[in-house]
């Protein structure tokens, strides 16, 4: 796990500046929030939106390579999902490389939370940060969809670190060449922290799939709140 923690870094440090340099040229993004994590220390669970292949990037771009949150892992599909999306992605996505970015599947029909978000969970109990797309995948339309997985708050309450909603806008249909046009304009809003206890209550013992995903909800719609203010 050691070597799997500094590789991130290294990539995602790497390539901090020339993306912050894009993304403000070329995407003219615009960055809000930032005030409501400034004082967070340890591991956070980021729970935001999902519309391109693009959001995993603007986390750690809007936030410092000093930062404490600094790196950023993932919760992604296994490698068998994106079989279908063709021969490059197929080769990169779900392997290897997406280990060295920070990106560790959800063990598939486990029925288990504990059992498929094992590694998430172990990360975040080192300190570290995790970023996850409830809706589980792309939104076809660009909107905040009407399903959501209860992963995040599970993860939350077993690391006891704080939720933070983020919502993210402009990114859908971005490909290189309307980036590099100047026809996309991003947006990206941090919310307050959320703790477990606010979202279970004291019952998180006996707490269950349908617990967790109400819980998700509640989030779900502080980032839909949070996307109205962009």
């Amino acid at each position: 796990m050691h070597i799997y923690y500094i590789i991130p870094r290294i990539l995602q440090t790497l390539i901090w500046i020339p993306t912050r340099v894009g993304l403000h040229l070329f995407a003219r993004i615009k960055i809000k929030g930032k005030e409501n994590i400034a004082h967070i220390r340890g591991g956070v669970v980021f729970v935001s939106n999902h519309a391109s292949e693009a959001d995993p990037i603007l986390i750690p771009a809007t936030l410092s390579p000093i930062s404490r949150l600094f790196p950023i892992f993932y919760v992604s599909r296994t490698k068998k999902y994106y079989g279908h999306t063709g021969a490059i992605k197929s080769h990169i996505y779900g392997g290897r490389f997406f280990n060295f970015w920070g990106a560790y599947p959800a063990r598939e029909g486990m029925r288990d939370y504990g059992k498929s978000l094992q590694y998430h969970l172990n990360i975040l109990k080192k300190g570290h940060s995790v970023q996850i797309f409830p809706e589980g995948k792309k939104s076809p339309d660009g909107t905040i969809q009407d399903h959501a997985h209860g992963g995040a708050i599970y993860l939350a309450w077993r690391a006891n670190v704080p939720i933070v909603p983020v919502a993210i806008k402009g990114t859908f249909q971005t490909n290189l060449f309307k980036f590099f046009l100047f026809e996309k304009k991003y947006a990206i809003n941090y919310g307050k922290p959320i703790y477990p206890d606010e979202l279970i209550g004291k019952k998180a013992d006996s707490s269950g799939v349908v617990d967790f995903k109400n819980a998700t909800w509640r989030v779900m719609d502080e980032v839909e709140k949070l996307y109205d203010e962009l």
